[in-house]
């Protein structure tokens, strides 16, 4: 199964097939067949820097199912083997299979910085109040600081504006306070 591929264990095997080959004697190299084993091998160690790329946790199972289709291998990703891969021509498939590469290893970014940007989940749901004013205020937009007066009232979580101090109001403020006990 190509999930117990370890890519650097296979590269030295074939490397060390590689050396077997050429300590053979001459009069065995000058057969057609040494040649045709010989250069399958160095295909393979070719092939063995993009099997380590394979290798990655970026790929999902979604990722999987479009590089077998660009490799029309039919076959689900627990029965892929390394011959199958082998098979299907892997290197001259190597810009499509390093596309979906591309795009697995953006994604695996995205959700690493959503990971790191997001702030924990609350133990919580933020209620949601209404909060009335009897005099005019002025709510202060968090992206580009300016303010704009408010007529008769608003309504914000508790959590955001008594957080960030979107509302500029003193009264909301106290108003959010009791209406929360």
């Amino acid at each position: 199964m190509f999930a117990a591929v370890i890519p650097r264990k296979i590269r030295k095997s074939l490397e060390a097939l590689l050396e077997d080959l050429r300590t053979l004697p001459s009069r065995i190299r000058q057969y057609d067949i040494y040649t045709h084993i010989y250069n399958q091998i160095k295909s393979y160690i070719t092939n063995n820097s993009l099997l380590a790329d394979l290798k990655t946790e970026a790929l999902k199972p979604r990722h999987w199912a479009t590089i077998l289709t660009r490799l029309a291998l039919h076959l689900p990703f627990v029965d892929l083997t390394l011959g199958h891969l082998y098979d299907a021509n892997l290197i001259g498939s190597k810009k499509a299979v390093a596309e979906v590469l591309s795009v697995a290893q953006g994604e695996m970014a995205l959700e690493e910085f959503l990971r790191q940007v997001s702030p924990p989940p609350l133990s919580f749901p933020p209620m949601i109040l209404p909060f009335y004013s009897h005099t005019s205020h002025t709510h202060r937009f968090a992206t580009t600081g300016a303010t704009a007066p408010s007529s008769s009232c608003c309504t914000r979580t508790a959590f955001a504006s008594s957080r960030a101090g979107i509302c500029s109001s003193p009264s909301l403020r106290s108003t959010s306070l009791r209406s929360r006990r």
